[in-house]
């Protein structure tokens, strides 16, 4: 279900609650039926100006953890090989080569391909020899 249809069906219940008290106010102060449905279609328009606002809040929630490093760059701070540690986001972290690379050098740039608990599968960032 995509965000849109996610805000619009989560603003249902309280455009009920307003029709439910228009319709009360009608009955006990006698508002006039034109400013029930212009009060009503305000609060919509109100619904639908607010939405690029609120719209990060009814998006999934970002990855957790090591998740949310995958696709970070990094550098290798000892050999890969294929086991080692490199440096992400200015933090320490146990990788191993990803299977394409059979040995990263220290300080050559890497990428995260996956985390697996605490371990990192990271490749080359750029070909052998820094090309």
């Amino acid at each position: 279900m995509s965000t849109l249809t996610r805000y619009w069906l989560l603003q249902i219940p309280g455009w009920i609650l307003l029709i439910v008290v228009l319709l009360a106010a009608n009955e006990r102060f006698d508002l006039p039926a034109w400013m029930g449905l212009l009060i009503f279609l305000l609060w919509v328009v109100k619904d639908a100006v607010l939405y690029p606002i609120l719209k990060t809040g009814y998006e999934s929630a970002p990855p957790a953890g090591t998740q949310r490093l995958v696709g970070l760059a990094g550098i290798a701070k000892q050999d890969l090989n294929p086991e080692g540690y490199v440096l992400v986001n200015s933090e320490l972290w146990k990788a191993q080569a990803d299977s394409a690379d059979d040995l990263i050098r220290a300080g050559e740039e890497v990428r995260v391909k996956s985390a697996e608990g605490m371990l990192l599968t990271v490749s080359r960032l750029t070909g052998p020899g820094g090309v």
